[in-house]
C-alpha cells in the first residue's frame, strides 16, 4: 500500500517507484489545494498489481496507449484536472482498461472540463457513485448499487440486478426512476429529490417498485402528506419504511387527510421508523403516527425518534390504544 497526503511537493518519482515495485493500493491526496495539481505519471495506466486507486486533487495526463489495469477493482477520482480538453475520454479509457473494476466513484472538479455526458461502460461494475458529476450514461449490467448526488441527467441501461439506489438530485427523475424500478432491496431518497418526484407523479405515472422492500425517504412538512400515500402506492411490497421528517412550516388541518390505504399497508409493511429531524408542529407528527397505526394491518414495530419531549409524552398515551403494534421511543 502507498498512501500519500502532501502539499506542493514534486514527488513524481515516488509514484513511479511505488507503481513499479508492485503497489496494490495507491491513495494520493494533495489536501485540496485548488490551484496546485501534480500530474500523475503515465505508469499509473499500466500497473499490473494495483487493486485500489484513489486520486484526490491531482492531474491525469491523456494516455496515447491502451490502458491496462488488470487487477484494479476500486477507483476513486475526485477533483481531478485533465490534460485533454475532453477529460471524459481519459475517464472512459481508464474504465475500459479495468476488466475487473467493481467500485467506481467520480467527484467532479469545477475545472475538470468534462462534457455534458460521460459514458461509463463496464461488464463488472457493481457499485457506482457520482457526486457533483456531469451527465452520466451508464451501461453496467452487473451494477448492484447506485449512489447519485448531482444535478445533471442520468441514463442507466441494463439495471436488472440492482439491489440498492441512493438518490440526492434535482434532475428529471421520470426516466431514471422507470429505469431503476426493478431495484430488489432498498432505496434512499433525499428531501430535494422528493420535491421533483412530486412534480413527476402529477405529470405522468411512474413504474411500480414491485421488488422494493426497504425505503428511506426525507420529507418536508409541506409535501409529506400529499406525497406519502402516492409513493407507498408505487411500492406495493414494502416491508421497512424510514421517514426523516422536517416540520419546517405549519401544517394546516385541512392538509392532514390521509385517507388512502396503499397495498403495502394492508399486506406487507412490518416496520416504520419516524425520525423527526427538526422539532415543529405536533399536529403533523401525531397525524402521521395515527395514519400508520390505524391503516397498517400487519405493522409490528413503530419506532419513533423525536426531538420534542412533550410530543413524546403525548404520543406514548396515544400509541397505547393500538396494542397490536409495538411502539418504541428512542
Amino acid at each position: 500500500m502507498f498512501k500519500l497526503i502532501y502539499i506542493k511537493m514534486k514527488i513524481h518519482e515516488w509514484f513511479v517507484t511505488a507503481i513499479n515495485r508492485g503497489a496494490q493500493v495507491l491513495d494520493v491526496d494533495t489536501l485540496r489545494c485548488p490551484f496546485y495539481k501534480d500530474f500523475m505519471p503515465l505508469d499509473v495506466y499500466k500497473s499490473k498489481t494495483l487493486v485500489s486507486l484513489k486520486l484526490v486533487n491531482v492531474g491525469l495526463l491523456k494516455p496515447e496507449f491502451v490502458v491496462s489495469l488488470p487487477c484494479l477493482k476500486i477507483m476513486h477520482l475526485e477533483d481531478i484536472q485533465y490534460s485533454d480538453d475532453d477529460g471524459s475520454l481519459i475517464v472512459e479509457k481508464l474504465v475500459s482498461g479495468c476488466p475487473v473494476l467493481e467500485d467506481l466513484t467520480l467527484c467532479r472538479s469545477f475545472d475538470d472540463k468534462l462534457p455534458v455526458a460521460l459514458r461509463v461502460m463496464s461488464q463488472t461494475l457493481k457499485r457506482f457513485c457520482v457526486k457533483s458529476g456531469p451527465g452520466i450514461e451508464s451501461d453496467a449490467p452487473g451494477l448492484k448499487c447506485i449512489d447519485f448526488r448531482d444535478d445533471d441527467r442520468v441514463v442507466g441501461k441494463n439495471l436488472s440486478f440492482l439491489l440498492m439506489v441512493d438518490i440526492d438530485t434535482k434532475f428529471n427523475l421520470h426516466e431514471f426512476l422507470n429505469g431503476v424500478s426493478g431495484v430488489r432491496r432498498s432505496m434512499i431518497i433525499s428531501q430535494r429529490t422528493i420535491k421533483e418526484l412530486y412534480r413527476c407523479l402529477n405529470m405522468e405515472p411512474i413504474s411500480k417498485f414491485h421488488n422494493l422492500s426497504r425505503l428511506e425517504v426525507s420529507f418536508s412538512s409541506d409535501l409529506l402528506l400529499q406525497v406519502l400515500p402516492n409513493f407507498l402506492e408505487i411500492s406495493p411490497n414494502l416491508k421497512y419504511l424510514t421517514l426523516c421528517l422536517v416540520f419546517s412550516t405549519k401544517i394546516e388541518r385541512e392538509n392532514l387527510e390521509l385517507s388512502n390505504a396503499p397495498r403495502c399497508l394492508l399486506s406487507t409493511l412490518e416496520c416504520v421508523e419516524i425520525k423527526e429531524m427538526i422539532a415543529g408542529e405536533e399536529t403533523g407528527m401525531a397525524r402521521v403516527v395515527r395514519y400508520f397505526l390505524e391503516d397498517s394491518v400487519v405493522l409490528k414495530n413503530l419506532i419513533l425518534c423525536l426531538t420534542d419531549s412533550d410530543i413524546t409524552k403525548k404520543l406514548v398515551t396515544f400509541t397505547k390504544r393500538f396494542g397490536r403494534c409495538q411502539t418504541i421511543f428512542r
